[in-house]
């Protein structure tokens, strides 16, 4: 222990960390005891360990610098939700049955399934973090399950009225826009992202192998990672009548002068094209009008899928469940219509 020159005593303790490497802590204090207070109230902390706030943000440091603007945005509320919960505990004293009884609680607010999943998700990604970083011996939320029979968020299919107003609005502003995705059943930031070079005019396809997401307002273009979503779709007959053609580097649709949409442009062009067309519906409804198609048509799922460039077969079939459940519900209102 030595003494400075501003009159305060100074120790410095060599310390093994949780992650089996060793650091150093310097304290200071004007008498033996103050430090020796000090030391005992570290020791304490070591042993006790962190704060579940703390290595949350630790792991928002590492984990958020990978994920992109779009993917980040469930995992933003579901983090400070988690940190409002937990905040004033340690990792350590953190127990499964503590975890599921949050997870119950907050199932039971109504929230739909894949909300619940996606908290639980985060929760399991910071203990996990915990245990790797040797604050617990086993991370606790492993042995968590969302509760069953919770709702699934609805998968929404414009009425026959909106898709008939736009296959007749494609003179509107933004009109052929709204036409493609009905017709290719692309999502809204394929669609952003295509130019006319990915579209194969003699084959009769498209192709798709990038996308655009919006940061802050600002266009990003990314390429496709996954095989599920570069694929080919088919240019039906009554779309290639009315797509015109341009340079192979130009953007199908662009903004005024060229570039890229910007989130705050697009959201301006669908909402005058609803205005003048006189329908509710979003570009995102209009791709499961494309699936509702392709479900009347009897395409193969496993092609349909394809087409739709989902990963997963069983998000299609969710589609499709709720397409048959809506074809049912309007026989029957047309039925007692009929009947009286």
């Amino acid at each position: 222990m030595k003494r400075r020159k501003d009159g305060r005593l100074v120790k410095v303790m060599k310390y093994k960390k949780n992650d089996g490497t060793y650091d150093r802590k310097w304290f200071y204090g004007y008498s033996e005891n103050e430090i020796a207070q000090q030391i005992a109230d570290f020791k304490y902390e070591l042993q006790a360990g962190r704060y579940f706030k703390v290595v949350a943000e630790e792991w928002k440091g590492e984990h958020f610098p990978t994920l992109e603007y779009n993917t980040l945005k469930p995992y933003r509320p579901a983090l400070q939700r988690a940190i409002d919960e937990f905040s004033d505990m340690r990792v350590s004293e953190i127990t499964a049955p503590i975890i599921n009884a949050y997870i119950q609680r907050f199932a039971k607010k109504g929230y739909a399934r894949k909300t619940v999943a996606h908290q639980l998700m985060v929760i399991n990604m910071i203990m996990q973090k915990a245990t790797i970083d040797g604050e617990i011996l086993y991370n606790p939320a492993e042995s968590v399950k969302i509760p069953k029979g919770l709702k699934k968020n609805k998968r929404e299919i414009p009425p026959e009225e909106e898709i008939e107003l736009v296959k007749k609005s494609i003179d509107k502003t933004f009109g052929l826009f709204a036409y493609f995705i009905l017709y290719t059943g692309l999502r809204k930031g394929e669609a952003i992202a295509l130019t006319y070079g990915d579209v194969d005019r003699k084959n009769k396809l498209i192709n798709v192998n990038k996308s655009v997401y919006h940061d802050n307002n600002r266009p990003k273009l990314k390429i496709t990672k996954t095989e599920a979503g570069t694929r080919a779709v088919i240019l039906l007959d009554r779309l290639l009548l009315k797509l015109p053609e341009g340079k192979p580097t130009e953007l199908v649709f662009p903004d005024e002068n060229g570039n890229l949409l910007s989130g705050t442009r697009y959201q301006e062009l669908w909402e005058k094209y609803q205005e003048e067309a006189g329908v509710t519906c979003t570009a995102h409804q209009l791709r499961h009008a494309y699936a509702t198609f392709l479900y009347e048509a009897n395409i193969p799922d496993k092609d349909a899928q394809e087409l739709m460039g989902h990963a997963n077969v069983s998000t299609l079939k969710d589609i499709y469940t709720h397409i048959s459940k809506t074809r049912k519900k309007q026989v029957a209102d047309l039925m007692n219509d009929k009947l009286g």
